[in-house]
């Protein structure tokens, strides 16, 4: 029996009748009272253009943000030293395995996703997500010109 009312996040892969470890996970549970928070990850090349008390936009791919809209959110913390966190649980990675990233929290506003239309959309423990970092804005012009300033500055070199 549980401690306390939740929902089942994890649970281990087992077959009927197998003995397991003491002190085992064997599931892991969300308390159903507990506010849900995004634990993200952050690039190594983006982190210094992060901190704490930035604002967030998350797209959830559960509901499409064309649709649906976003969640809103505040970067509540953010890891002090970089670790690897590339690898998936299968254990097969994908092309950034090993790659030194930054695990960081994010405060939601809401717990719920509201769309267009007023319906509350429920958020569940788990769900995937692209979360962005408010950066400032720049013009459309800045923006184009990005690569060319880029491709002036390194020319002349030979690597």
């Amino acid at each position: 029996r549980a401690p306390q009312d939740g929902t089942i996040k994890d649970i281990a892969t087992t077959t009927q009748g197998a003995v397991v470890q003491p002190g085992s996970v064997l599931m892991t549970l969300v308390p159903s009272d507990e506010l849900l928070f995004a634990d993200v990850v952050i690039k190594n090349e983006d982190v210094g253009f992060v901190q704490a008390g930035q604002k967030v936009q998350i797209k959830l791919a559960t509901y499409p943000f064309q649709r649906y809209g976003m969640v809103h959110g505040t970067l509540e913390q953010l890891g002090a030293d970089a670790s690897e966190v590339g690898k998936s649980n299968n254990g097969e990675g994908s092309s950034n395995t090993n790659a030194a990233s930054y695990k960081a929290r994010i405060r939601l506003e809401r717990q719920v996703l509201i769309d267009a239309q007023g319906q509350h959309l429920q958020l569940a423990p788990g769900m995937q997500l692209v979360a962005e970092v408010n950066q400032g804005k720049r013009s459309v012009l800045a923006y184009l010109l990005s690569p060319v300033q880029k491709a002036v500055s390194e020319a002349g070199r030979e690597r």
